[in-house]
């Protein structure tokens, strides 16, 4: 069993995972997840290891690089077609620029 996760953000389709080196891992949730099904291997998340910080939010996850961006990853499933939401992470900001 691996001890080098730092954090951890649970969505209604997925469960993803910041480890101490800055990577993001995820594995996916359904109703019918089970605790064995979590111990099958995780898939990394982007190829970036510069991640700070994680959380969830509806419909997605929130990351928080070192350089301040702040990414979200929207969920998989159909909802957000209908919502309009984007299929890849998009770029919400960066949270040490300055507005004037």
């Amino acid at each position: 069993m691996e001890t080098n996760w730092l954090a951890v953000a649970i969505n209604w389709d997925r469960m993803v995972a910041l480890k101490t080196d800055g990577s993001l891992w995820q594995w996916p949730l359904n109703k019918k997840t089970t605790a064995e099904a979590i111990e099958i291997p995780p898939t990394q998340l982007g190829i970036h290891h510069d991640w700070v910080g994680i959380t969830s939010v509806w419909q997605g996850i929130i990351s928080l690089a070192a350089d301040g961006s702040l990414w979200f990853w929207p969920s998989s499933e159909s909802q957000g077609v209908l919502l309009k939401l984007p299929k890849q992470p998009q770029l919400l900001g960066n949270v040490f620029s300055k507005t004037d």
